[in-house]
């Protein structure tokens, strides 16, 4: 399964690589030069070339701990071995978080101020890459850490079984990235609601929809937070 799915990563990058050096033999020099006159187009060519570093980094992370798991450390060595696999397994975590956010906007850009169709196909398909990338990483810890008897993201009540499968002290590093991660997100929402105000004010061009979107957002959200904290 592990091979299935490096195969599919790996072709997709290989297959939009050759799909995009063949567009743009096909396009000609003319139609190349117009795209890139486009500074929104340069700006997803930036990106295009970010997303497949990202995605070139996770998968040179995901080999790095399979090899390191396969091998038998002792002592202290076993030790070191066990904290360089929790950074390279949260290296690779950041990764591919990464590259999906970004290709999911990168898709929306696109599709909303390009007619590049290069770029439209491209970014869909390193959206896929990074979803897949970021699915394979979830079940890599699983193993990585065996022992642990870690659920599959597919189980019933998935995030119960998950915690009850971490000691006391994961638990309180957990909450700690949970509960900063929650005060972020309200303050930079709420930054993000006023620069919106203040855009539809200064252009006349309504951002109604996105600042509703955004305040139902929060609300579900904090709802949903104060709810769990209340039930418990």
């Amino acid at each position: 399964m592990k091979k299935v799915i490096t195969t599919i990563i790996s072709l997709l990058l290989g297959g939009l690589t050759g799909f995009t050096i063949t567009l743009a033999i096909m396009m000609g020099k003319n139609k190349i030069d117009e795209a890139w006159a486009q500074p929104v187009n340069i700006l997803l060519y930036i990106v295009l070339a970010i997303l497949f570093i990202l995605l070139v980094t996770s998968l040179l992370l995901i080999k790095k701990l399979k090899k390191v798991n396969a091998q038998k450390f002792v002592g202290e060595q076993e030790d070191l071995m066990e904290e360089f696999k929790y950074k390279k397994f949260a290296d690779l975590n950041i990764t591919a978080n990464t590259s999906l956010i970004l290709s999911i906007l990168a898709v929306a850009i696109s599709i909303l101020m390009s007619n590049n169709s290069i770029l439209q196909i491209g970014f869909i398909l390193l959206f896929i890459a990074s979803s897949i990338i970021s699915i394979f990483g979830i079940n890599l810890v699983r193993k990585i850490y065996p022992e642990r008897n870690l659920p599959s993201v597919t189980a019933k009540d998935y995030e119960n079984k998950f915690m009850e499968s971490m000691d006391d002290g994961e638990k309180y590093v957990t909450l700690q990235g949970l509960y900063r991660a929650h005060q972020l997100f309200n303050l930079f929402m709420l930054i993000s609601i006023i620069l919106a105000v203040a855009f539809s004010f200064f252009s006349e061009q309504s951002q109604m929809f996105s600042i509703t979107l955004m305040c139902l957002v929060m609300l579900v959200v904090n709802t949903s937070y104060l709810v769990v904290v209340r039930n418990k």
